[in-house]
């Protein structure tokens, strides 16, 4: 149901050292704001359909990395997806990546849970062993009809680190985002053939995936470079 790619090959330092890179040299601040005119004689207006708020890729709310690793000084536990959504994927079964900056023996233990738009009902739930963290993880849900996302609905899910630490209460690291899952057609299979961000989820799985398998291709270490860009 999962695997953490840093024991792998070679190339999984490749694709962390990107992901740390990145994080290292860009800070992105997701802003959003509605503003509404007020006129005491204008009709009232339908109430504007449910917005999906930005994805939490990274633990805590501000710059201060104290707050975002158990023991790293400049890296950030970080959730690999766009922060704006809708995070689009065609997959009944999709993966979640995520950077785990910290070594293993600083971490107690990673949990993964996703739950329906509503959070009344948790489609799957697990214990995520990081003991050979740092690297990338990936997360799989498992192929069995009770797990599978329905088409043209959205999901939240939730990704925690739970810190080693010797004080009384745990700390926790933890990170949100969505999901929402929609037909398969000849304009996605159009997407996913150049790794285009709009059907993020299966663009990088798929291209990490290729990275994995041919690590000199230069085609495709351009694509996951550029896909890291939108993070």
């Amino acid at each position: 149901m999962f695997s953490i790619f840093n024991t792998v090959s070679k190339i999984t330092i490749f694709l962390a050292l990107n992901v740390a890179m990145l994080l290292l040299n860009k800070s992105v601040v997701a802003q959003s704001s509605t503003r509404e005119s007020k006129d005491s004689t204008a009709t009232k207006r339908p109430a504007p359909p449910r917005r999906i708020p930005p994805n939490k890729v990274k633990p805590g709310g501000g710059l201060d990395l104290s707050y975002q690793s158990c023991k790293s000084e400049k890296l950030s536990l970080t959730a690999l997806v766009q922060i704006d959504n809708p995070v689009l994927t065609t997959q009944s079964y999709p993966s979640f990546l995520f950077y785990v900056p910290d070594r293993g023996v600083e971490i107690d233990y990673g949990e993964f849970s996703l739950f329906t738009a509503s959070e009344k009902t948790r489609v799957f739930s697990t214990r995520v062993d990081l003991t050979n963290a740092p690297g990338i993880i990936k997360i799989d849900l498992p192929h069995a009809p009770e797990y599978a996302l329905e088409v043209e609905q959205s999901y939240h899910w939730y990704f925690k680190v739970s810190c080693q630490t010797e004080a009384d209460a745990p700390i926790f690291l933890d990170v949100n985002g969505w999901i929402e899952r929609i037909p398969a057609t000849s304009t996605t299979e159009q997407h996913l053939s150049s790794a285009s961000p709009d059907i993020w989820y299966d663009a990088i799985a798929i291209t990490a995936r290729n990275l994995l398998a041919t690590p000199q291709d230069p085609t495709v270490r351009d694509r996951w470079l550029k896909l890291l860009q939108f993070i």
